[in-house]
C-alpha cells in the first residue's frame, strides 16, 4: 500500500476530499546541488486533490483541516499507469500499421498515428468513466492524524 498524508478540504457522505503535496526525492539524492530538477522542485510545490473513500463510511468525525493518511494499493497504481501510458501507445502503433498498409504515404501514416493515439486516449477516458464508482480503484482513508491546528481547528 502506498501511503500519503494530506489535509481534508471537504467532507461528503462516505468520502473525503484530501489535498496532498507532492514531495521531491531530491533531498536524498547525492546530485542535489548540481541538478536543475532539484532547484526547480524547491521553487514549486505541486498539490493534488483526491477523493478518498472512508472504510467505515462514517464521515462525522472528520472536518476540513484534519490531517489524514490515505492509501492506494500498489498493484492498482501499476495497472493504472500501464493503462494510461501503454494503451494509447499501442493504439498509436496499430494506427501506423493500418495506415501504412492501407495507403503507404507518409501523411496517411502520420494521420493514422494521430487517430490511433486519440482512440487510445478515448479508451482510457471511457475506462476512467466506467470505473468512477468502483470502490476498488479509489484511495481509502487509513487513519486520522492529530488535528491540524494551523487551519483554525
Amino acid at each position: 500500500m502506498i501511503k500519503e498524508t494530506g489535509t481534508v478540504i471537504s467532507v461528503e457522505p462516505g468520502a473525503l476530499w484530501v489535498q496532498t503535496s507532492q514531495k521531491s526525492a531530491c533531498q536524498s539524492c547525492p546530485s542535489e546541488k548540481g541538478c536543475g530538477q532539484g532547484t526547480l522542485s524547491k521553487k514549486t510545490t505541486a498539490e493534488t486533490t483526491v477523493r478518498a473513500l472512508l472504510r467505515d463510511g462514517d464521515e462525522s468525525s472528520f472536518r476540513p483541516g484534519d490531517s489524514v493518511e490515505i492509501g492506494v494499493p500498489e498493484g492498482l497504481l501499476v495497472s493504472a499507469t500501464l493503462l494510461l501510458y501503454l494503451l494509447p501507445l499501442l493504439t498509436l502503433l496499430v494506427g501506423i500499421v493500418v495506415a501504412q498498409t492501407w495507403s503507404g504515404s507518409d501523411s496517411a501514416t502520420a494521420l493514422g498515428a494521430l487517430v490511433g493515439l486519440l482512440f487510445g486516449g478515448c479508451l482510457v477516458r471511457f475506462n476512467s468513466y466506467r470505473q468512477r464508482n468502483n470502490p476498488g480503484v479509489h484511495p481509502v482513508v487509513l487513519e486520522k492524524k492529530l488535528r491540524n491546528l494551523s487551519h483554525g481547528g
